[in-house]
């Protein structure tokens, strides 16, 4: 069954990890080496990330799935998900 909740504190951190790891994972060929140091860039600024309302979607107690919206839940930010056990 998967569980859907809002992430609070140090599971917002894990959660920015998480995208950060999916994001590598995917190795798309179009990802130039200036790219993935912006968005890495991007999800360590704490200013920004800050702001986002995160929510995790758990299988099994294991995160699967993030996605982020701004503080008005108006426009989404991040949306990854990993088939990985």
């Amino acid at each position: 069954m998967i569980e859907i909740r809002q992430l609070l504190n140090n599971e917002k951190d894990e959660a920015l990890l998480f995208v950060k790891k999916v994001y590598l994972e995917s190795k798309d060929e179009s990802y130039t080496e200036q790219g993935i140091e912006t968005f890495g860039n991007f999800l360590d600024n704490k200013k920004i990330t800050k702001l986002f309302k995160i929510y995790g979607a758990f299988e099994d107690n294991i995160l699967k799935g993030v996605i982020a919206t701004d503080r008005r839940k108006r426009h989404i930010n991040l949306g990854y998900v990993t088939t990985n056990s």
